[in-house]
């Protein structure tokens, strides 16, 4: 296949705004373009495929096509288990998942991590950038490169809690920042921080917290009422 060929097939025609993502990240992977800039062009066409408006057949040829681009692999040769893993994504935001999770293994990840203490550092970052998405112990393990095996006694033993322990941490603390700094519904809230269900989100906050969300909410703007009352009586 020629270079011409390949670009056209890893960009179809006709699917909108995620096709032009597509062409800037094969641009980011073909170049010279550092980490940062091709997970600033991943972010983009993800975001772009979940709002994908065109054929999603068309968007999985262009995710394989991206993929088979950032492992350097030969384009005759048919990777059958990729075309299994883009073809069970039934949706675009599925798809825009699993599309990640790959290209940050095959293109983005670092070697597989020197020693538990890469390891464990690099398993926290990766779950606090994260923390929004669908994220488990498997998935974690898969961007790293181990087996949830080693990582989960690894964690464990370095962070004295689980790694589903501290991704619930993780998203709790990100609720926490919402719930002081926004209006958002609460059932949103647990939305942006990768909760499945709100439910969810609630039974986690009060194991966790001790509290409900709601009345963690409650609490903190009668706080910042006591504080401008006594605010005004200084003043006074």
């Amino acid at each position: 296949m020629s270079e011409k060929s390949s670009e056209s097939a890893a960009v179809p025609r006709g699917a909108g705004d995620w096709r032009r993502e597509a062409e800037s990240l094969h641009a980011a992977l073909g170049g010279a373009a550092g980490p940062d800039a091709v997970r600033a062009a991943l972010g983009r066409f993800a975001a772009a495929l979940r709002g994908a408006d065109g054929s999603l057949e068309s968007a999985r040829l262009a995710c394989y096509e991206l993929l088979r681009e950032a492992s350097g692999e030969p384009p005759r040769r048919i990777d059958w288990e990729l075309l299994e893993t883009l073809g069970h994504a039934s949706e675009p935001s599925e798809l825009a998942r699993r599309f990640t999770d790959l290209l940050e293994r095959r293109a983005l990840a670092q070697p597989v991590p020197r020693g538990p203490e890469e390891l464990v550092r690099r398993a926290r970052t990766l779950i606090e950038r994260r923390a929004d998405t669908p994220l488990s112990l498997s998935a974690v393990a898969r961007c790293l490169g181990v087996s949830p095996g080693y990582l989960s006694s690894t964690f464990s033993r370095r962070v004295g809690m689980t790694v589903t322990q501290y991704i619930h941490r993780a998203r709790l603390r990100r609720a926490e920042g919402l719930l002081r700094r926004s209006d958002l519904s609460l059932a949103e809230i647990a939305r942006r921080c990768g909760f499945r269900t709100y439910r969810h989100f609630h039974r986690t906050f009060v194991r966790l917290r001790g509290c409900a969300p709601q009345t963690y909410r409650r609490s903190l703007a009668e706080r910042r009422e006591g504080a401008a009352a006594a605010g005004g009586r200084g003043d006074g």
